[in-house]
């Protein structure tokens, strides 16, 4: 029996697993392939929507998808690939190493947030990167507001792009409610943003008179063209000398890919990303494809694929289609996605949703709220409901009309 190995089960990777079952079930060797994906938990975890306080519905077990389309996992980290002889290994619970062979490999492993060398930054300020991360800090944020000082009120967010703007416009809310239940005046909250440039710049242009607005109306501080010299438990001191009192910090400024990638004799981008081909092959590495944050892909003819699931996801579909169409010597299908949209979440105030690479703004306010609700709760969910027809007919190897505005 041949295998195919899918390491990561985050959008990408879900998504490779069931194309790929899907294919296989479509030429009819469900007795000649096993797929089989390696992750380092159980769960597949929507990512995006760790900025949010309810975590509830952001792990999806990986049994109610992989189980019902025949696809094995394994919990466990990669820490090699032998690219001749075609086998990974694999260390496991109790630091077993395993080591698996592969017919073709599929790298999913998606990407994790970049720290620089700020003094004390690795040691004292929070992250919603991962799951966990993201619980760390909800449980933080309740236990400083049963603290009655002006420093453990104040939050602050180093990094203005995408999802430092999203973490940072959901605190007021989120800040006010943990303060009503901990019996804290809500008038002593503070939110601070900072950023090395100017806040949202980013993002373009277009959007970021917008963006301003909403920070200003949800009476978040702004402190653009900033760079953080230090943190510390207490604070956090600028090279402008400021220093601003707080016990609570969290880094969101730059992602990287995953380091796996480094394993592959590549040529990579400046986020460490993995260029591949219209088919999402890896050209150096035999018999190796990669989509999603690992992987740097032509979306048109003059734009690269982004860190985002709005790429992850179709090029996910697409890489399962083409590994197994690949393996058994059927036609591929090539990678484009010309459309391109962005939905900025602003918390109370609305959110932002933006047309094309210039980010032209199409809708303000609560009606792109509507919008970013859908796709953060629903749009990009796999089925949930544990059935094989359905996962196999959400993973059509289509790209996907842009989300429209709910009216």
């Amino acid at each position: 029996m041949q295998r195919i190995v899918i390491i990561g089960s985050g959008f990408a990777g879900l998504w490779a697993a069931i194309g790929a079952a899907r294919k296989r079930q479509e030429l009819g060797k469900e007795n000649a392939l096993e797929i089989i994906v390696i992750n380092k938990n159980n769960y597949h975890g929507i990512r995006v929507r760790y900025y949010e306080e309810d975590l509830l519905a952001t792990q999806i077990p990986l049994s109610d998808l992989l189980t019902p389309i025949k696809v094995n996992y394994q919990i466990g980290s990669v820490t090699a690939i032998d690219f001749i002889h075609q086998r990974i290994e694999v260390t496991t619970k109790g630091s077993t190493v395993e080591s698996i062979p592969y017919d073709r490999l599929v790298l999913t492993a998606g990407s994790h947030l970049f720290t620089p060398a700020i003094l004390g930054l690795q040691e004292h300020a929070f992250n919603i990167d991962t799951y966990e991360a993201a619980k760390k800090l909800n449980k933080h944020l309740h236990t400083c507001f049963k603290k009655n000082s002006g420093k453990s009120h104040t939050v602050v967010v180093i990094g203005g792009g995408f999802t430092g703007i999203e973490m940072a416009c959901e605190l007021p809310t989120r800040l006010k409610n943990i303060a009503q239940q901990s019996g804290v005046a809500t008038d002593q909250i503070r939110v601070i943003i900072i950023d090395q440039h100017e806040i949202g710049s980013t993002l373009g242009l277009n959007p970021q008179p917008v963006i301003l607005k909403a920070l200003h109306d949800l009476q978040i501080e702004t402190r653009s063209n900033s760079q953080v010299s230090s943190v510390s438990s207490t604070s956090v001191t600028l090279q402008s000398g400021e220093v601003i009192d707080t016990q609570t910090i969290i880094w969101t400024a730059g992602m990287r890919a995953s380091a796996l990638t480094d394993l592959f004799l590549a040529k990579k981008d400046n986020f460490n990303r993995l260029f591949v081909d219209d088919y999402l092959r890896i050209p150096t590495s035999l018999s190796c494809f990669a989509a999603g944050d690992v992987a740097c892909a032509k979306v048109d003819d003059q734009h690269q694929s982004v860190m985002s699931c709005q790429h992850a996801r179709p090029q996910g579909r697409l890489v399962g289609h083409n590994v197994v169409a690949d393996l058994f010597n059927e036609p591929m299908i090539i990678y484009r996605q010309e459309q391109y949209v962005t939905i900025l979440d602003l918390g109370s105030w609305g959110a932002l949703y933006m047309d094309g690479w210039d980010r032209k703004v199409i809708s303000a306010g609560a009606l792109a709220k509507k919008t970013k609700i859908n796709i953060n709760h629903h749009r990009i969910y796999p089925p949930l409901t544990k059935n094989a027809h359905d996962l196999f007919t959400a993973a059509a190897p289509i790209i996907q009309p842009i989300p429209s505005i709910l009216s």
